[in-house]
């Protein structure tokens, strides 16, 4: 027998309400009731997926405390701009499920779940990731790097940090300054076990890569390396040395002066600038760009020629071979910017 999603995928609407109805009479499967709507909400048949919600909110408000009513509030609540009667249900959800918990209503009002014109799935999506600053969990702060959350109450937090046990924050200045960091999470280990993570680094390269790039949004660089490794006893300079190499050796990685990044997260352009605004001799810039440019498209290239005219008056004389290769490299056949950025340099030298 066909599951709810199966049938809204298959557009059986006609069986899907039967099977709907039917359903919730005998059984409450969360995950098969939210995955229909959402298939619905997809394809565009929102009417029919708002229907099936009220007389879902129906049975739920007869028997409020269903396995699974609470899975399926804040799914579906997930997949609608506004739907003030699912707003309330997940509301009084919510504030059953985390009673003591002291910030919950400052949250709430953060979030815009407390807001009849906010987007419900925005809401919904800025207070989970609220609630996961939670007692024993661990944050990132700006300032004062990794810490642990020690206490929370209606008028903030206690938390603590390497240097600072015990630190009182606001709810205001955690939830600007500091963002949630999972407790397998590096900075984390750099907290509780500081020796653990150098061995990572130092033993497994390309794997500590990996889990660095995935935390910092794909872009790590020396200085985040150095924040990363502070009051341990690395030698960061030669483990980005290393890293550099382990990232050379990749072919899903390309090493922009201090910065490794993901080839996935940046096009040929965006890497070309950054090859330009990095330091380091032209004649290696131009060793990383070559193989850049043949991915783009001539019209690809007028924010890369900006950038590398911008280039010319950070070089030395004794580099006017090299930026002359540079120069044509990025012309792509362009006789008069090649004319005039030669032109420039003259000038210059």
């Amino acid at each position: 027998m066909d599951t709810l999603s199966e049938l809204a995928v298959s557009g059986r609407t006609d069986e899907l309400e039967q099977r709907w109805l039917e359903t919730l009479t005998s059984s409450f499967p969360a995950g098969d009731l939210s995955g229909a709507l959402a298939v619905l909400v997809k394809e565009g048949s929102c009417e029919l997926a708002e229907g099936l919600l009220d007389l879902t909110l129906d049975v739920l408000e007869e028997k409020p405390h269903l396995p699974g009513s609470s899975e399926f509030l804040w799914r579906s609540a997930k997949l609608f701009g506004n739907c003030d009667r699912l707003r309330l249900a997940l509301l009084e959800e919510i504030r059953d499920t985390y009673l003591m918990y002291g910030p919950l209503e400052e949250f709430l009002s953060r979030s815009g779940l407390l807001d009849q014109e906010a987007s419900l799935a925005d809401s919904v999506g800025k207070l989970e990731r609220l609630l996961l600053f939670q007692d024993g969990e661990f944050l990132y702060h700006e300032d004062f790097g990794p810490g642990r959350i020690r206490s929370s109450s209606r008028d903030g937090f206690v938390v603590d940090f390497e240097t600072r046990h015990g630190h009182r924050l606001t709810i205001r200045t955690l939830v600007e300054r500091a963002r949630p960091i999972g407790s397998d999470s590096l900075m984390a280990t750099r907290l509780v076990d500081p020796e653990a993570l150098l061995r990572l680094a130092m033993n497994e390269p390309g794997y500590f890569l990996s889990r660095a790039l995935e935390e910092s949004g794909g872009e790590v660089s020396l200085e985040w390396l150095d924040r990363l490794l502070w009051g341990t006893d690395a030698d960061v300079r030669s483990l980005w040395k290393e890293l550099t190499r382990s990232a050379g050796s990749s072919g899903e990685l390309e090493c922009l002066g201090s910065s490794i990044v993901s080839r996935a997260g940046l096009d040929a352009s965006e890497r070309i600038c950054d090859v330009l605004a990095s330091r380091g001799p032209v004649s290696e810039k131009v060793a990383q760009i070559a193989s850049l440019v043949d991915q783009l498209e001539p019209g690809d290239l007028v924010g890369v020629r900006e950038a590398a005219e911008k280039s010319i008056g950070r070089t030395r004389l004794a580099e006017t071979g090299a930026i002359f290769e540079l120069l044509h490299l990025v012309s792509a056949g362009d006789d008069e910017f090649l004319i005039r950025a030669s032109s420039d340099l003259m000038e210059t030298t």
